[in-house]
């Protein structure tokens, strides 16, 4: 979303979103946060935010009670369960590598670090779920899962965190501008088509979610230099390029699936559409140059 809208431009969906909660004429980044989190609130009253800037991580097997419960509540939210001692050993570090993660964003991009800390509010690290992974839900919005696999490299958690905050911003956007004609209608397999990062058809919001996040991580690893021998999870940048070019074009090329998008959602995969002709041309000019 830093990509397509901008960094002011996501600040004032997140002034806009939070300002009825607002008790300042002058207000700190905190406060804006604050204010966000009533807001986010309202969405699912079992939620359990924290009043800081700097997002937690928190660790599902935590010693701490409220921390236990905290914990457990977003563990139902994002429908999952542990099978402790089964598969991850406790020398596995995954709090480390989250950490390393956060301090390579904070010091190789100010703004996504500032976005990343408006908006994230809890980081829930586990080490027993079946399958590693990570995910945010619209019904609980500022929390992000991750339980990064021993095999990860550390540009896989820093894209994964990324992931999952775009999707918190992608949210924040729709529910600040709507991204919907007809909620019931996003549905119907008719309107399905191909994710930008599964590669398979699938209901229109996450195909938008799925191209946006694509765009993305595309864009990270433009500005940080992040090369395909860093990372797995995501694929090489060739193919998620060409994945994501793929889901526009049938997305655009299914009138059902086209009219379903609003007028605000319809420029933002424009954009999508026109960054990636920047990124094509860039990779032209260096094979052209290079010979």
């Amino acid at each position: 979303m830093i990509t397509l809208a901008g960094y002011e431009d996501i600040l004032t969906t997140i002034y806009k979103l939070g300002y009825p909660y607002l008790n300042s004429d002058a207000p700190t980044y905190k406060d804006i946060k604050s204010a966000l989190q009533s807001h986010n609130g309202l969405m699912n009253e079992k939620i359990i935010y924290r009043n800081e800037l700097e997002p937690d991580i928190l660790e599902s097997d935590d010693d701490s009670l409220v921390n236990r419960k905290r914990a457990g509540l977003l563990l139902e939210e994002f429908d999952l369960i542990e099978e402790n001692g089964r598969h991850q050993t406790n020398q596995f570090d995954g709090k480390n590598r989250v950490q390393m993660a956060l301090q390579y964003i904070k010091s190789n991009d100010s703004q996504l670090a500032d976005i990343f800390q408006m908006v994230v509010d809890t980081i829930l690290l586990t080490r027993d779920v079946t399958i590693p992974g990570s995910a945010s839900a619209a019904n609980a919005l500022g929390m992000i899962w991750i339980q990064p696999a021993e095999s990860w490299t550390d540009m896989d958690v820093v894209e994964s965190l990324v992931h999952e905050m775009v999707h918190i911003l992608t949210y924040l956007d729709e529910q600040c501008y709507g991204h919907y004609t007809n909620s019931v209608k996003i549905n119907d397999e008719i309107t399905w088509v191909p994710s930008a990062i599964r590669s398979e058809k699938r209901p229109v919001h996450m195909v938008v979610h799925s191209i946006i996040v694509a765009v993305e991580i595309l864009s990270l690893r433009k500005r940080l230099g992040i090369k395909d021998e860093d990372i797995k999870i995501h694929g090489s940048t060739s193919i998620l390029l060409n994945r994501t070019k793929l889901s526009i074009t049938a997305l655009r090329e299914n009138p059902e699936s086209w009219n379903l998008l609003t007028t605000r959602m319809q420029e933002l995969i424009t954009t999508s559409e026109e960054y990636l002709l920047t990124l094509l041309y860039s990779e032209y000019q260096n094979v052209y140059l290079s010979k």
